[in-house]
């Protein structure tokens, strides 16, 4: 077994770089940085660290006022914010254990004994005054709710009555959904497979009930076993996928327009969809399913690969390379087909046809304000400017990817933030500047919860100008 001393060097200087502005999972996954070995162990703690950065900061500089050489500085973080972390955090070790692991881990990597005598007596320090540092970090908004000040300032202004939960709901470790895949099976078929494997959930159903969506599919783990030990994964009975965004394919084809596009097809029309910005795909394979379905009842099932193509074609747009690859490795698992282009969706020209589409679905880059339990970097790599700057980009990519879709068709515009900017004010100022943008119901914000991540939409149809 790695010895604690090792993962928590190697977490203090992954914790260190997002710091300096790089994201985890990039740092987690450089050598460099993490060896293979170290991975699993770093990203837990990392997690809990991330998750308390703002009280062990908090509590660093009254600890030590005069702030540390930066190495050091990470390191007696990290083990602060261990200290302070939950028990179920996934990273509890008991006080005694973590204050000699992270002086061993101070002694591996400085020639002196000074950093090592130093985190030794500053830690020592903190358990002996524990309670009464306690209350006065809690004095401090940074450390008590961990987000940097101006997040905390920025949602108390735009949820004045909820911005609390949100910030609770944050600190919550991420629960595990599954999108049971309705073309292959059904949701209570599914979820006997589950009872028969002792696998346990959360209740997703009532929480199904509440989101307007035509159809429900999506189950809340209560715990998180390996994704490929669950019933057919090879063969793709489903997905793993947070709930609110499963509502995107469900909106965007909505039983009632999928009949519609059923009937355009019977006329002799090839429906096309768009998904924008597609990486990794659980969107795309979604929508598939969701077509696969609506073809299936009105009798007119894709049964082999000669049937692809016949009466619907989805393209996926992805800019960046790497993460497209996971796009092709999810539809071959679910045996689909979708034509992948790494191309930059804003520039339609550079990649359309110019034969519109009847259905596109957005889901826009923005500062993931609303995955923070599942990234919880993110809340230290975001500035405040960022919100607006990423809402002025999806504002753009809205306006260009409307003049691919055809009179009557429907876009649907999402982001997994919960920021205004990323939201409410980007559909307000499209419909301004849209004269033909007509918006359709849609669940709009999901405020992040125990059983789903925060997450927005908004729905439009073309109409005559």
């Amino acid at each position: 077994m790695l010895a604690l001393s090792l993962q928590l060097g190697a977490t203090a200087k992954a914790v260190a770089f997002v710091m300096a502005g790089r994201s985890l999972s990039d740092v987690l996954q450089d050598g460099s940085v993490v060896k293979p070995d170290l991975r699993a162990g770093v990203q837990a703690l990392s997690f809990a660290v991330l998750r308390n950065w703002g009280m062990a900061r908090a509590l660093r500089e009254l600890l030590a006022p005069r702030e540390p050489m930066p190495p050091v500085d990470a390191l007696l973080c990290t083990a602060l914010a261990l200290l302070v972390s939950e028990p179920d955090s996934g990273a509890s070790y008991t006080d005694f254990t973590l204050v000699n692991q992270a002086v061993d881990a101070a002694k591996a990597h400085s020639k002196t004994r000074t950093s090592s005598s130093f985190i030794n007596a500053t830690l020592r320090r903190f358990l002996r005054e524990r309670e009464a540092l306690m209350q006065q970090v809690l004095q401090n908004e940074e450390a008590q709710y961990n987000h940097p000040q101006w997040w905390i300032d920025q949602l108390r202004r735009e949820q004045p009555h909820k911005w609390q939960a949100i910030l609770a709901a944050n600190q919550m470790k991420p629960s595990l959904s599954l999108r049971v895949n309705l073309a292959k099976t059904t949701l209570v078929a599914f979820t006997e497979l589950l009872a028969e494997q002792a696998v346990a959930l959360q209740g997703a159903e009532s929480t199904l009930a509440q989101t307007k969506l035509d159809k429900g599919c999506g189950l809340v783990l209560q715990d998180a076993p390996p994704v490929p030990s669950l019933p057919h994964y090879a063969e793709g009975w489903f997905s793993v996928q947070d709930v609110a965004a499963q509502g995107a394919a469900n909106q965007l084809l909505s039983d009632e327009f999928l009949l519609a596009l059923v009937a355009r097809a019977k006329q002799g029309h090839k429906i096309r969809v768009l998904d924008a910005c597609a990486a990794p795909g659980g969107k795309t394979t979604h929508l598939i399913e969701r077509l696969l379905q609506a073809f299936a009842h009105a009798g007119m099932p894709v049964l082999s690969g000669e049937d692809w193509g016949k009466h619907f074609e989805v393209i996926a747009l992805e800019v960046d390379a790497k993460r497209a690859k996971r796009i092709h490795e999810n539809l071959s698992r679910l045996k689909q087909r979708a034509t992948v282009k790494i191309v930059d969706a804003v520039n339609v020209a550079n990649w359309w046809d110019g034969v519109p589409f009847d259905a596109v679905l957005l889901d826009a880059p923005c500062t993931a304000s609303g995955i923070v339990r599942r990234h919880p970097d993110v809340r230290w790599l975001r500035r405040e400017s960022d919100a607006d700057a990423m809402g002025q980009l999806q504002l753009l990519m809205l306006q260009s990817l409307w003049a691919a879709l055809r009179l009557h068709g429907r876009l649907l515009y999402a982001t997994c933030s919960v920021f205004e900017a990323e939201g409410a004010v980007v559909k307000q100022r499209f419909l301004q500047v849209q004269s033909n943008a007509k918006a359709l119901d849609s669940h709009g914000l999901w405020l992040p919860s125990s059983q789903h991540d925060g997450f927005y939409d908004a729905l439009f149809e073309k109409t005559p100008a």
